[in-house]
């Protein structure tokens, strides 16, 4: 018996914005477009209607832009699957490449684009510092949904998808950990512009976790928790008031008790 695949919430479009939405591919090495309408989105992909057929596994970038809530969002994804829907129409399964943020899917959900349906959000922001490749300036980003694929970043200024970045993470011992990164997927925010990066190598994951482990320390200790040596004194204690209790009106049979217990 197949067991059941978890796949992620898909989430319907709401009929309040018009947005326009542009499909993007190489065709035998030159750029070709077409126009499509969003279905559905989830942080994993989208389906789309069109009237071109794409072939299966074909690397494509979405544009998605709404003028009225100031969206424009683009993102890298590859076709899962197709199936003719009428004359010359296709409907067509595409996943993010890497999948959406819970960061960008939320802003969908604040700008009234898509439907909330059930969703929950974690968030944890922290500072750091970034470069785009070949682009000397340096600036600061907030690092956002980290994963063990990479990492949604909130940047004061746009980047361009498939460009390398390299972020600039504090270990919390003063020093930075550099780690290369690719942008996927870029969507403008009301605070800047939220782009989705996928690790360049295998070692990325793992050493912004360490980063991170360090820049972020643990909880503190409750107040409430007490050591062995604490509770074995406050037992000890509360065996001394009794027996004075005992001792001072003459109960001699709880005294004997108590001082049994204390020679343990």
């Amino acid at each position: 018996m197949n067991e059941p695949i978890d796949r992620p919430r898909r989430f319907a479009l709401t009929d309040r914005h018009a947005l326009t939405l542009t499909v993007e591919w190489e065709n035998g090495g030159a750029p070709t477009s077409a126009p499509a309408v969003l279905l559905d989105i989830s942080t994993g992909g989208v389906k789309l209607s069109l009237c071109t057929h794409l072939k299966l596994h074909q690397a494509i970038s979405l544009t998605i832009v709404c003028s009225e809530l100031k969206l424009d969002l683009t993102v890298s994804a590859r076709v899962c699957w197709l199936r003719p829907a009428g004359s010359d129409q296709w409907t067509a399964g595409c996943s993010f490449l890497p999948e959406l943020s819970t960061a960008a899917l939320e802003t969908l959900f604040a700008s009234g684009l898509v439907e909330r349906r059930i969703f929950s959000r974690h968030p944890k922001t922290l500072s750091a510092g970034a470069q785009w490749e070949l682009d000397p300036a340096r600036f600061d980003v907030e690092l956002r949904d980290v994963s063990t694929g990479g990492v949604c970043i909130l940047s004061p200024r746009p980047g361009k998808i498939g460009a390398r970045i390299v972020l600039f993470v504090p270990d919390g011992d003063g020093r930075e950990v550099p780690v290369a990164a690719r942008a996927q997927w870029q969507m403008a925010d009301g605070a800047g512009y939220l782009i989705g990066c996928a690790y360049v190598n295998v070692e990325g994951h793992a050493a912004m976790h360490e980063a991170l482990a360090r820049a972020v320390p643990p909880p503190p200790k409750s107040s409430t928790h007490l050591s062995r040596w604490r509770r074995r004194a406050l037992w000890a204690a509360g065996l001394l008031a009794l027996g004075w209790i005992a001792w001072r009106f003459g109960d001699r049979q709880i005294s004997a008790i108590i001082t049994q217990l204390l020679a343990r």
